[in-house]
């Protein structure tokens, strides 16, 4: 069976008891299927010191804008100053499939 072999099984996870613990048992808890496979929200940002586990994406928080504009500056200043394809005009990267726009 595909979900018994998690080497095939979404290979972008290292196998591991979780990842089949995981894969096992994603109709009994489908958050922590979610959290370990499902698509990520758009933008993420997390206060580790409070949040270590970053389970709270604080990227939707009005109070944390401010922080997520400078950060998003931040990194494409680095993205454009490296070359990186991902910031070409329409980057395929930031899209569906590849991301998720809803509320999580």
């Amino acid at each position: 069976m595909l979900v018994e072999d998690t080497h095939v099984a979404y290979p972008d996870m290292d196998g591991s008891p979780t990842k089949s613990w995981i894969i096992m048992h994603r109709r009994q808890d489908p958050k922590s299927f979610d959290y370990a496979v499902g698509k990520r929200p758009r933008q993420e940002l997390y206060d580790v010191l409070a949040d270590p586990h970053c389970m709270n994406n604080l990227a939707k928080d009005i109070d944390s804008q401010t922080t997520l504009n400078q950060l998003h500056n931040r990194l494409m200043s680095e993205l454009h100053r490296t070359g990186d394809p991902r910031v070409d005009a329409d980057p395929m990267f930031e899209h569906p499939p590849y991301t998720d726009l809803s509320e999580r």
